[in-house]
């Protein structure tokens, strides 16, 4: 089984693993050394991407991709008894195309129309009987519309929008006049994808698939993960994600009515997939390559140490014939407190940046997500 995404219900009983197939599994956790699924919701579908639950718990929705009767859409659950979801209704009437992302606030769905590019907005206070209540989308250019990935947070909502960057719209936070039902524009981040990546073409050829795929408020900062695929023949998923690659932008929002990039990281062997955030480590998604799966990344403020060339690690995690200054950061640089194999660097504020990587400690570290594991091997 793969899994998708997991949501882990307010009650901290339970967790909600959506998959690349038809189902959400309940996972009790009660017990976290050792989880079990107690129950599942099955669905009409061959992607169920993504799964939330409203703030207090109540109530809950999933995204749904591939279904057999070309009716997607999202689906709304009952999740009041945590490791028991009930599936209560479904909304597909403008979204049957399918719906890869969905983010729940304040009882509003905002979610992403795979057949038309546009933000949904869904009203599920009543979640027997949902209804779309708001459309926003960018305008339609030759290199086509799609919505990957939503976040709101304090009103706000960021749109990773693939060709157009990062957009961001004030969904009841007021500062533009938006609402649920009238979302307006703040301001938009967009970038030249095909500069960014000028590399990857040249190696692989053109034609690469290449877009902003993920978008996290933290603090002043929007933290922008890209997707991108080389062109080049593969068979099945894993030779497909052996040719990613992928850029995580830092994004200055402290005036959000004038987003700036202030550095970037970008693995050399792999893509920035997805991103989460918790205080001041930031956990990256990779897909492809040999450290494919989790690592994180302490001082996320905007932070970025000197770009440095790839070599091998001795064991001891320093680089192989180089002085432990030229290469450690952090106090005391002991164990893992170096720059590790398999990393670029890069900051875009040279006063700062240089000062701010002496404080920093990267670390790359192994996939640890137990319920993927667990759910894997059940």
């Amino acid at each position: 089984m793969s899994a998708a995404e997991v949501w882990v219900h307010p009650s901290g009983t339970c967790v909600y693993l959506s998959t690349i197939a038809d189902r959400v599994y309940a996972i009790d956790v009660t017990d976290v050394t050792h989880p079990k699924i107690v129950d599942s919701m099955m669905t009409n579908a061959r992607i169920v991407n993504d799964v939330m639950t409203t703030e207090d718990g109540k109530y809950g929705v999933f995204s749904r991709e591939g279904a057999s009767d070309r009716k997607n859409g999202i689906v709304v659950f009952d999740a009041s008894n945590p490791c028991h979801p009930k599936p209560v209704s479904e909304y597909t009437q403008t979204v049957s195309g399918g719906v890869h992302s969905s983010y729940v606030y304040k009882g509003y769905a905002y979610i992403t129309d795979d057949a038309t590019g546009s933000m949904r907005v869904i009203d599920i206070q009543d979640p027997q009987h949902p209804k779309e209540v708001a459309r926003w989308q960018t305008e339609q250019t030759e290199a086509g519309r799609y919505l990957h990935d939503i976040m709101v947070v304090d009103g706000l909502a960021y749109l990773a929008y693939w060709n157009d960057g990062l957009v961001i719209l004030d969904v009841g936070n007021g500062m533009k006049g938006g609402s649920p039902t009238n979302p307006q524009l703040v301001s938009q981040f967009k970038y030249d994808l095909n500069a960014v990546y000028a590399r990857v073409w040249q190696l692989f050829g053109q034609g690469f698939v290449r877009g902003t795929h993920t978008a996290w408020r933290q603090g002043r900062y929007v933290f922008v993960g890209d997707e991108v695929y080389a062109a080049h023949p593969y068979k099945g998923l894993q030779d497909g994600n052996n040719l990613t690659f992928g850029r995580l932008h830092v994004i200055d929002v402290s005036d959000i009515t004038k987003p700036r990039e202030v550095a970037w990281y970008e693995p050399t062997d792999g893509g920035v997939h997805n991103v989460w955030v918790v205080g001041d480590t930031l956990y990256p998604r990779q897909l492809s390559g040999r450290r494919a799966g989790g690592r994180y990344l302490r001082g996320v403020e905007g932070r970025s140490a000197a770009r440095r060339a790839r070599n091998e690690l001795d064991s001891d995690g320093r680089f192989a014939g180089a002085s432990a200054g030229a290469v450690c950061v952090g106090g005391g640089c002991s164990g893992r407190q170096y720059l590790r194999d398999g990393y670029q660097y890069g900051t875009l504020d040279p006063e700062n940046g240089a000062k701010a990587a002496t404080h920093s400690v990267v670390r790359a570290c192994k996939q640890r997500e137990w319920l993927s594991t667990y759910a894997s091997s059940t």
